[in-house]
Parts: structure tokens; C-alpha cells; sequence
């Protein structure tokens, strides 16, 4: 029997047809002139319509994940997004929430909707009351509310006392040294409740639990005040308490803290005795300290600081750094040309500041192969897309194109030592950013999406510099950044999926924060994209290095709906 003719498969009907199309018409998408594809951006973001999310919609979802909830940290963030309703004239929608959640976890809720006038005070009371009575090992999270409960509810009734006192009680147990909570967290359980009380500017009673702390358990916190800089700040008004809580901590513990610190102002009004003790306990900060005194016109405690006990074989570039803060010029000038340095970029500003090199100078010196690097080619190319950040942000962009020529020459060469194998991806990221701040700086949004587009097409090839899953994923979550950075969140959003699903979580919340505030519906639908059965946690997820619940996606979802419904409740 004679088989059957073969059909023609749909992809060889596809090729013949393609094959009759001119050359020209066959030009794919990615090789159009780059105005074509600014062309094409410039019209595609016109035409990209934004759906409203309405009020309803999102207080279903919020409900819905509300009755899921099992902690206390994860109702933070709907009492956040309570205070929000409660600011936007809306207390009815803080009330909904609040009854949304868990018995066991709606009391603090229940209070902020009811000192916005919607509710009962006494119920809210009552439940958060009873919600702290039955959470013994959460007790000092619970008086952090209980505090905060008690100023919004001081106007309203008399019984905003009864919460003041729960807050008394809960310090008075870790001071008798025998908490329901536990002897090891005994202190360190009441940061929540001393970060309120500072905020609030009771900084009498957060002095006091700090003083018997450090008394009776000074490491713990230490430990705490490595990474909980507003306490370890909490008295830069009183040097007495800030060099004694300094001294509680190991060197290594005060990095961390001092560098996050803002506070450092402050220390231009201390006696210079004081000021000698805080720099020997934070020499990386003598610059900054030196600055404010210059500021406040005590030029020579100023050059005591930097002066008075500097090392014999201190850096050239520290030393010029110190003669600049100083006003030291000509001194400066002469290390810069004559000493030896550790950094050369640093010594290469500093050498275009005081108009010692130029960066025209600058870009031959640093595009030369140091043999010092071992051959390096990524190390040129990384210092010289510094030198183009430091061009853009001086102004002088006439030099920007020299520098990426010369980078790009670099980038041709084959060679490669072991180094450059490992960083080259980052190297090229870094480059790639260069290049899109300095399209963006002409002005045309579409333009910037064109080369945004550019370099998403070309991420495969940028992928293959990633040594392996890992590395893969940072140099695509580069590029997201970078779409982020030039508020294209859409695009963002493409790129995102081209991370490995394992490991979108951080970037699920970007991408969704990168739409907020004109598009929240935008925002929950790249959640929901990124994070799949995720994105419910993920709305309440806080970021890295972020305490404020209120910078979670749901209170942030709710500003933009709320700010969007405002012109429409107006009218």
C-alpha cells in the first residue's frame, strides 16, 4: 500500500513565503535604523492603555489575603495601609481591613480606624487588649502598638490611659529582669516598642531602658545597635551617652551603623575633648566630622581631627583628601602629583578637581593595560566607565564619546585573564547603564526606550558572561534596573521574566513598585506575574534594609488607588 503523501508543514510554508519577500522586507525588527525603533517605541507607548484599579477590587484582594495571615509582622503592613484609608478620607475602608483580619491580630487596627472616627474606641480597645493578653512572647511588639494606640486615641478618650499603662508594665518587667517573653530576649525584644517611643520623641524613657541595657547586657546590645542605627543616634545632643553606648560596641560592630547614620552634624557643636574621644572610636568618620567643624568655622579643631594622630604611613590620597577639607590646595596638588596611591580613581578626581589633569588626560592613562593587574582588560574598562560617570556628572559630556570609544576598544580585545572571566558581565552592565544615562540626557523618552529595547535584544549575548545561573540573573537584573531607572516599567517587566522564577522575588516587588503611583493595576498585574502564588506575600514583604511597613507594596498600592479615586469622590 502506498503511503500517504506527506503535508506540508505550516513552518516550510512559512520559510517559501518568506523566501519570495525581498531582502529588504525580510529586515528584521532588531537591525532597524535606530530612529525606526524609536519610531516604533514612541507609538507603542502611546498607544499602552492603563486600567484603573478600583477601590473595590483591591479591598477584595486585601481582605482575601488579610483572613490568611498567621504574625504579627504581616498585619504591620494593614495597619500601614489603615493609616493610609484613614489620611485619605477614608477611616470606613481602615474598618473594613481591620475586620478582615484575624481576631487575634485586629486590635491595633481596629484603633487606627477608630481615632479616624469609624468604629468603636472601646471595642478597639478592648480587642487590642485582649489581643496582647493572649501573645506572651510577642508582648513587647503588642506594647509598640499599645504606645501608638494611645497617642491617636489621647484626644478621644480618658481610656487611652489603660493603654499607656500596658506599655509602663512591659519596661518595668524587663527592668525586674523576669519577662513573660523570655530572659534572652529581655531587652533586645523592646526595640520595636524604644523605636516607636524615639520616633515619638520620648527619648527620656528609651535613654533609661538604654542605660540599664547596656549595664546589665552590653552585648546584646551591642549586637542591636550594629544594625539599628536611630537608636545608637539617639543622643547626639548629649556626648556623654553616644560615646558611652559607642564604647559598649567592638570596632568592627560600629561600621555598619555609623555609616547609615545621619547625625554626624551634630557633632560640630561638641566640645573638642568629646570630639577627639567619638573619632578615636570612629576614625573612618574623620572626614565627615572634620567637614561639619569646618562648616561651623572651628578650622582648627578641624586639623586636630584630621592631624592629631594620623599613622606615619597614612595613604597619599587620604592625606590629600584631609589638605582639601582644610583648605590646604597647593599641599594637595603636591600629593596628587607626587605621592603614591593606593586608588586610582580616586587620585584621578581628585587630580581633575584641582585642575592638576584633565579628563581627556585622564581617559589615556587609564585606558593603557596596568601589567600590575596581570593584564586585565575588565580593570581599564571599569575605570574609565567611572571616569564617564564622573564626566556626566560634571558636565563635560563633549568627552563622553572618546571614553566609550575607548572602552569599546577594550571590549574587542580577545584577551582575558581568569579576573575578567568573572566580571566581565558586571563590567558590561556598568558600561551598557553609562550608555543609557547619557541617551537619556537628551530628553526623548522614546529614544531611551529604543535603546532600552536594543539592549534587551542583545541580552542573550550579555547572558553567555555569566559563569553560571547566579551570574545570569544579575546581569538580567541589571538591565531591569536600568528600565527602571528610566521609567520604562513595562519593559522592565519583559526582562524580569527572563529571570530564573526561583529567584524573582526581589525583583517581582521592583518591577511592581516601578508602576506605583500611576499605575497600580499595572503594579499588581507584574506581581502577579512575577510572583505567581507569591505575590499575596509578597505584598506585605518588606525590601532589604527597609523597617517602615509602610514602604510595603500594599500601603503603596493603596496611596495610588486612593490618590486616583480623591478628583472622582471630589466631584
Amino acid at each position: 500500500m502506498a503511503a500517504a503523501p506527506k503535508k506540508k508543514s505550516g513552518s516550510t510554508t512559512t520559510k517559501a513565503a518568506r523566501a519570495k519577500k525581498p531582502a529588504a522586507a525580510r529586515t528584521s525588527a532588531a537591525k532597524k535604523p535606530a530612529a525606526a525603533r524609536a519610531g516604533a517605541a514612541k507609538k507603542a507607548a502611546a498607544a499602552k492603555p492603563v486600567r484603573a484599579l478600583t477601590i473595590d477590587e483591591l479591598l477584595a484582594r486585601s481582605r482575601s489575603i488579610a483572613a490568611e495571615i498567621t504574625k504579627l509582622d504581616q498585619a504591620a503592613a494593614f495597619e500601614a495601609t489603615a493609616r493610609r484609608c484613614v489620611a485619605g478620607g477614608r477611616p470606613d475602608l481602615a474598618a473594613a481591613l481591620a475586620e478582615a483580619l484575624p481576631e487575634a491580630l485586629r486590635g491595633p487596627a481596629l484603633t487606627i480606624a477608630a481615632a479616624g472616627g469609624a468604629g468603636s474606641v472601646d471595642a478597639a480597645i478592648d480587642a487590642l487588649k485582649a489581643n496582647m493578653a493572649g501573645d506572651d512572647r510577642a508582648r513587647p511588639q503588642w506594647a509598640a502598638r499599645a504606645f501608638t494606640a494611645a497617642r491617636d486615641l489621647a484626644g478621644a478618650t480618658p481610656r487611652a490611659a489603660e493603654l499607656a499603662q500596658l506599655v509602663r508594665a512591659v519596661l518595668d518587667e524587663a527592668v525586674a529582669g523576669v519577662p513573660v517573653w523570655g530572659e534572652d530576649g529581655r531587652f533586645r525584644e523592646l526595640v520595636p516598642l524604644l523605636t516607636a517611643q524615639l520616633a515619638a520623641g520620648d527619648t527620656a524613657s528609651v535613654r533609661r531602658i538604654l542605660e540599664i541595657w547596656q549595664r546589665e547586657d552590653p552585648d546584646s546590645l551591642a549586637a542591636i545597635l550594629r544594625y539599628d542605627s536611630p537608636l545608637l543616634w539617639i543622643a547626639p545632643d548629649d556626648p556623654k551617652t553616644a560615646l558611652a553606648l559607642l564604647e559598649a560596641m567592638e570596632p568592627s560592630q560600629r561600621e555598619y551603623p555609623l555609616d547609615r547614620g545621619d547625625r554626624v552634624r551634630a557633632l560640630a557643636g561638641w566640645p573638642a575633648e568629646q570630639i577627639h574621644v567619638f573619632v578615636g572610636l570612629a576614625p573612618r568618620l574623620r572626614p565627615d566630622v572634620a567637614r561639619q567643624l569646618v562648616a561651623a568655622g572651628r578650622d582648627a579643631d578641624a586639623r586636630n581631627v584630621l592631624f592629631a594622630a594620623i599613622d606615619d604611613d597614612e595613604d597619599d590620597d587620604t592625606l590629600a583628601e584631609y589638605r582639601l577639607i582644610v583648605g590646604d590646595t597647593e599641599v594637595a596638588k603636591e600629593l596628587v602629583v607626587s605621592g603614591e596611591w593606593s586608588d586610582d580613581l580616586a587620585r584621578t578626581r581628585l587630580k581633575i578637581e584641582l585642575g592638576v589633569e584633565s579628563i581627556a588626560d585622564a581617559r589615556e592613562r587609564l585606558r593603557k593595560i596596568d601589567p600590575r593587574t596581570g593584564g586585565s582588560v575588565m580593570s581599564p574598562v571599569h575605570l574609565l566607565s567611572l571616569l564617564g560617570d564622573f564626566a556626566f556628572d560634571r558636565g563635560e559630556h563633549d568627552e563622553l564619546p572618546p571614553i566609550l570609544k575607548a572602552i569599546d576598544v577594550l571590549l574587542a580585545s580577545p584577551k582575558r585573564t581568569q579576573y575578567d572571566q568573572g566580571v566581565e558581565g558586571d563590567r558590561r552592565s556598568y558600561v551598557a547603564d553609562l550608555r543609557a544615562r547619557i541617551v537619556a540626557n537628551a530628553g526623548d523618552a522614546s529614544v531611551t526606550l529604543a535603546a532600552l529595547e536594543a539592549d534587551f535584544a542583545a541580552l542573550p549575548a550579555l547572558q553567555r558572561f555569566g559563569r553560571d545561573t547566579y551570574g545570569r540573573n544579575q546581569i538580567t537584573a541589571s538591565l531591569m534596573r536600568r528600565a527602571i531607572r528610566h521609567g520604562q516599567p513595562d519593559l522592565a517587566l519583559k526582562i524580569a521574566k527572563k529571570i530564573t522564577p526561583a529567584e524573582r522575588s526581589g525583583s517581582a516587588r521592583q518591577v511592581a513598585a516601578a508602576f506605583l503611583p500611576a499605575d497600580p493595576a499595572g503594579a499588581l498585574a507584574a506581581l502577579d506575574a512575577l510572583a505567581a502564588d507569591r505575590a499575596d506575600a509578597q505584598l506585605l514583604a518588606h525590601a532589604p534594609g527597609e523597617t517602615d511597613p509602610g514602604t510595603r507594596l500594599l500601603p503603596r498600592l493603596w496611596d495610588a488607588v486612593l490618590a486616583a479615586a480623591a478628583p472622582a469622590s471630589a466631584a
